[in-house]
């Protein structure tokens, strides 16, 4: 049973309540990302790792202990829209968790020594990422799509852009976030008094102003990017539909056919057939106005050609109504038994209540995605490839080996 309730203060209370679960899941989320950081680029994320560091009533060990002791997961991300502070832990001990994360966020207390070790943190995790080569190559796809806009730059920032933040600007953009109208707080599982304990915990804060999540047209082009390692790394993305598009739950399918789980297309072909990868995949990214469907995967220079060959045949199989009833109705089937499980999961059910709730202002139940998918038909899926696959769009991005290679003609 899902529970909505709004403070007073605009903040957004949200409860799926199983009460023969033996685990609670919690969720303290907050508006304001990457997107909304202005010059200090990278400092909601320093600001996460900071939160763990010490309290007025605790230092950096006694939240590992306590963290340990609780037995379950406490953790936190950050991403373009929001970060967030969570938690896993045996039923009993939520309204610990609870003051815990109440606590960090209503009381940090950490010095500018704590923001030195941080930062040093974040290097040796920015420098993890320069030495793979897949994520400088997702690295040069974001940026492609929104150059010289957060949704394009790393979430991490870098060296240069954390360098200059002190301890008041972390602080400051706590103050900032840390207000009603940007927080949701989600709880699923067995809780008792979870409303009660919410309304004591933060319904003091003040209301704030929500931010503006809207997103900027993408930048649809072919780019070749060198970056070190053996092999090239493509991405392909298409147009796709928001959330809020009566084609979402299609378009939800047809990425599923084209590129999830081991019949998918894609994997059938290049993988199982063609022997030129050893994964490929298809991914829909959306949120409440703009959506886009990625195509990716890794192959050797010499593959390259071939691999955006066999790309545009599986392409062209939809837009030329190919996909038949029993592929259709197999990942029909693939998805919605993934959703069923994702029942048994506290996990999965506080993040269906997030996204749900950020990115289309209402909580969305297992039963009407359910119901949503289990409506689409083949012929939604034809529609669907003519609206967004054929003739529409369309961002390549080749990143790794690439001397010598040519820029191909995109015919997708």
């Amino acid at each position: 049973m899902i529970q909505k309730y709004e403070l007073k203060n605009g903040l957004t209370l949200l409860f799926d309540e199983a009460p023969h679960f033996q685990s609670t899941a919690l969720a303290v989320s907050f508006l304001g990302g990457a997107r909304d950081e202005g010059i200090n680029e990278g400092i909601t994320h320093l600001l996460e790792h900071l939160l763990f560091k010490r309290t007025t009533t605790k230092d950096t060990r006694q939240i590992a202990e306590l963290i340990d002791e609780l037995g379950g997961e406490v953790n936190a991300y950050t991403d373009s829209d929001s970060f967030c502070l969570y938690g896993v832990v045996p039923a009993q001990d939520g309204e610990r968790l609870f003051r815990l994360l109440a606590e960090m966020v209503h009381s940090p207390a950490f010095t500018s020594d704590d923001l030195v070790v941080e930062k040093r943190i974040i290097e040796q995790e920015i420098n993890d990422s320069l030495d793979n080569p897949q994520e400088l190559a997702y690295r040069a796809f974001r940026s492609s799509l929104w150059p010289n806009h957060p949704l394009g730059r790393p979430i991490t920032g870098t060296m240069e852009s954390l360098a200059p933040i002190t301890r008041e600007d972390a602080l400051d953009r706590l103050k900032t976030v840390s207000v009603g109208r940007r927080m949701h707080i989600a709880a699923a599982g067995r809780f008792d008094g979870f409303f009660k304990l919410a309304e004591e915990l933060f319904g003091a804060l003040p209301e704030g102003t929500r931010p503006d999540l809207s997103t900027p047209p993408c930048s649809f082009k072919t780019e070749l990017t060198a970056v070190e390692g053996q092999q090239v790394t493509l991405f392909i993305a298409k147009p796709a539909p928001s959330m809020l598009d009566p084609d979402y739950a299609p378009a939800v399918l047809l990425t599923s056919l084209l590129g999830q789980g081991n019949s998918g297309f894609l994997f059938q072909s290049l993988r199982e057939e063609h022997g030129i990868c050893y994964d490929i995949e298809a991914s829909l990214e959306s949120s409440f106005d703009s959506g886009l469907c990625t195509i990716s995967g890794s192959f050797s220079p010499e593959n390259t050609a071939r691999a955006l060959e066999l790309i545009e045949q599986e392409l062209r199989r939809f837009t030329a109504h190919q996909v038949t009833e029993r592929d259709f109705r197999r990942h029909q089937r693939m998805c919605l038994a993934q959703l069923e499980m994702e029942e048994d999961s506290v996990r999965s059910r506080i993040w269906r209540l997030l996204e749900s709730e950020l990115l289309i202002g209402r909580t969305i139940s297992t039963a009407e995605i359910h119901d949503l998918l289990s409506a689409v038909t083949l012929e939604d899926i034809n529609r669907v490839s003519d609206r967004f696959l054929k003739g529409t769009e369309t961002s390549l991005i080749l990143a790794g080996e690439t001397a010598g290679l040519k820029v191909p003609t995109v015919r997708f």
